[in-house]
């Protein structure tokens, strides 16, 4: 039996503490082969998980942004607008969206998966005339009914020397989305003179766009 053994250096080179375990062998000893990963930590090795530091494999968490959709009125719209139902999502050439896109109806957006999502309005106006307040906003429901309004911003028209005043104002609310049925959005549109125009159109986004992007789970 044997508690230690050393080089002909006298240096030790294992050595035994009594109950089976093998002490004195550093890492830099092992200079061939390769150690089991079962041995390095506990949990499942393999390519889609990493070691982490309390020597637990773990699963590799997805990176980067996976949704991304954007949305705009189909045409021009005057007065207030609640909320503003005949949109489409983007087809102009180049656009480019990613993941499942948002589901609308009347008006009202659902969600493709939950997770964090920026929400993100601008509403174009112009006027041949003046108009003190153009306000867009964003609102939400958490039960599939009450909307409550989560983020608003205005503009002033003003028609200066006979020509129609043109302005913009730009709304964003971070969500938090885990029930898919029951948490929507909607945006909707208020104006003092009702001739205001909220401008839309199918070519290109002309003033008015609604921009949703999921950041993570």
């Amino acid at each position: 039996q044997l508690d230690t053994i050393k080089d002909i250096g006298g240096n030790t080179m294992l050595s035994s503490n009594g109950s089976g375990t093998i002490t004195g062998l550093p890492a830099s000893a092992v200079s061939s082969g390769t150690i089991a990963t079962a041995r390095l930590g506990s949990g499942t090795a393999s390519s889609s998980t990493f070691l982490r530091g309390d020597q637990t494999y773990a699963a590799i968490a997805a990176g980067g942004i996976t949704h991304a959709s954007q949305w705009r009125p189909t045409g021009d719209a005057t007065g207030d607008i609640n909320p503003i139902a005949n949109v489409e999502q983007n087809d102009t050439a180049l656009y480019g969206s990613l993941g499942a896109a948002m589901s609308v109806s009347s008006g009202n957006f659902t969600f493709p998966v939950t997770g964090y999502w920026l929400v993100n309005i601008i509403g174009g106006y112009f006027l041949n005339g003046d108009s003190a307040y153009n306000e867009i906003s964003i609102q939400a429901t958490a039960n599939n009914s009450s909307y409550e309004l989560k983020a608003y911003s205005g503009c002033l028209l003003q028609q200066t020397a006979s020509a129609p005043g043109f302005g913009n104002a730009s709304a964003t609310f971070l969500f938090d989305i885990t029930d898919l049925t029951n948490q929507k959005v909607r945006f909707c549109n208020n104006v003092t003179n009702n001739s205001a125009t909220l401008m839309g159109g199918t070519n290109y986004n002309t003033g008015t766009m609604m921009t949703f992007v999921r950041l993570a789970d």
